[in-house]
């Protein structure tokens, strides 16, 4: 509760121009919009520059936010609609890859043998490699779902489309990569 008054009062003070309160809401959301602009265009300066953009364009616009969804939901779909622009403008095709297997809560333990650590990182690279041989919006719709926690209808609301069309477009990107891990498993048996 804390948390939403705290957003509350820098969204205010944020519309009055404030800039420690535009500050704290960069602070607060900079990661997750880095995520979603890298997903999109695979490769850190592109992504750097659609995040920074995004919030050019959300601070520019926020006399037009209205409540009607979470403030990181809507800096979310701006954020995904200037990466996806800017990866048509630049028509920037290269492979992808995800930020999702980062370890940003990582810390290590020196009991944690060297064989679990290891076994640890294979695990996040087929994973890793698993998500980002999906389509771009099914493997944001992944991050977003599991790694960020976002709601379905949040993701929706990201992607312009329905809550419904959100869970089964999710349902299907988890079929894909059960059957690409399902793969990996089986070549791994020989």
């Amino acid at each position: 509760m804390k948390d939403l008054q705290s957003a509350s009062v820098h969204l205010k003070e944020a519309l009055k121009g404030n800039s420690d309160a535009i500050g704290k809401m960069v602070e607060t959301h900079q990661e997750l919009v880095y995520s979603i602009t890298w997903k999109v265009l695979g490769n850190r300066e592109d992504a750097e520059d659609a995040a920074q953009e995004a919030f050019i364009k959300c601070f520019r616009n926020l006399h037009k936010f209205k409540g009607e969804s979470a403030f990181g939901t809507w800096l979310c779909s701006i954020a995904y609609r200037t990466a996806i622009d800017l990866f048509n403008k630049r028509k920037n095709r290269q492979a992808r890859y995800s930020s999702l297997t980062s370890d940003k809560n990582h810390s290590e333990e020196p009991a944690v043998s060297l064989q679990n650590e290891t076994e640890s990182r294979e695990i996040k690279l087929i994973l890793k490699q698993a998500i980002d041989a999906l389509p771009t919006d099914e493997a944001l719709m992944v991050m977003l779902h599991y790694y960020w926690d976002m709601p379905l209808r949040e993701i929706g609301q990201v992607l312009n489309i329905t809550e419904n069309n959100a869970k089964v477009r999710l349902h299907r990107s988890r079929i894909k990569l059960q059957g690409f891990l399902k793969q990996v498993n089986d070549l791994e048996a020989f």
